[in-house]
């Protein structure tokens, strides 16, 4: 009879596997997901997803003495070379854009 609870509390405790989703390589799902095509390796840089296959990218903008303040974006679980991340993501916001970030 006690050992219910434990097994119960075992059960609750063992790693939860988040499947893996089955879209087409290419396709876009109408919240804007991607399967991934690259492979560790295939960069100098990786940037590792989360567990829900998302992109580990945070936007955060504080505010000091009531007005916004600039925008901080995070990116998390980047595995490799972080300076060549930086230089790529400078150059595509600078095309894309027209000013330095």
């Amino acid at each position: 009879k006690d050992w219910s609870y434990v097994e119960r509390l075992v059960a609750q405790a063992s790693p939860k596997v988040t499947p893996v989703p089955q879209i087409p390589t290419g396709t876009e799902t109408p919240s804007g997901f991607k399967m991934p095509t690259a492979r560790p390796g295939d960069h100098p840089y990786h940037v590792r997803r989360t567990s829900s296959w998302m992109l580990p990218v945070y936007v955060k903008q504080p505010w000091r003495q009531g007005q916004p303040a600039a925008t901080i974006t995070t990116i998390r679980k980047v595995e490799g070379d972080v300076n060549a991340l930086r230089n790529d993501l400078s150059k595509f916001l600078y095309d894309r854009y027209e000013q330095e970030f």
